[in-house]
């Protein structure tokens, strides 16, 4: 097997892709392009500021009032 055969076989493999050749896009089989994103990425930095505490709720060890929320639709078929 020589060397100039390898490359010929991807440049012919590529080159039958539907992107390329006006054939349906049935024909490429399972193997699909990945999606590319046109998002760019931006300068700043993700989150909140620096410093910044926030403010969460936090769980109650002795609640004011309990609400039950009964299922009134089962899944699993029983009543």
């Amino acid at each position: 097997m020589n060397r100039s055969s390898k490359p010929a076989k991807k440049i012919l493999k590529v080159s039958l892709s539907s992107l390329r050749i006006c054939s349906p896009p049935s024909s490429d089989g399972y193997k699909k392009p990945q999606p590319k994103s046109l998002r760019v990425k931006g300068a700043r930095a993700p989150g909140g500021q620096t410093g910044h505490k926030g403010h969460t709720l936090e769980f109650a060890a002795n609640p004011d009032h309990l609400v039950v929320h009964p299922a009134t639709i089962c899944s699993c078929g029983y009543d």
